[in-house]
């Protein structure tokens, strides 16, 4: 009885081995590395600290373009609400990211649900890290 116990054990731990194989997700994949960076990216922006939104983008870009000027590309026509990663798709160094985002415009601000409207990023990797890519 313990051999065919052990037998049922092995064979239920081996399901849900194959079982969360198959679901896709591994907690160091480049699509969950990128889907968390990005969430922190856009909490940042929703808090106004620009600081660490221009710190996760590409380093070329940085190298080209100071913080004041990143800053400077926001404007206060909308405010942002909320942001959510909705999907995550990777090739070996770069990913594509679309994401939900509420905004309320400032002149409307009278507006009950924030408006909704698909985002999408393009996040590279480059010397084993993943950044955001920001055209200059």
């Amino acid at each position: 009885m313990s051999s065919r116990k052990s037998l049922f054990v092995a064979a239920a731990l081996a399901v849900a081995v194959l079982g969360g194989c198959a679901t896709g997700y591994r907690p160091n994949s480049p699509e969950a590395i990128v889907k968390e960076r990005a969430n922190l990216r856009w909490q940042a922006l929703l808090k106004g600290d620009f600081d660490t939104a221009y710190k996760m983008s590409n380093p070329a870009y940085r190298s080209l373009s100071s913080l004041d000027r990143f800053r400077g590309r926001f404007g206060s026509a909308v405010s942002w609400v909320d942001a959510k990663v909705v999907k995550v798709e990777c090739e070996p160094e770069k990913c594509q990211v679309t994401l939900e985002v509420g905004a309320r415009p400032v002149v409307r601000a009278r507006l009950e649900e924030p408006i909704a409207t698909a985002v999408k990023e393009t996040w590279i990797l480059e010397d084993g890290q993943w950044w955001f890519y920001q055209r200059l």
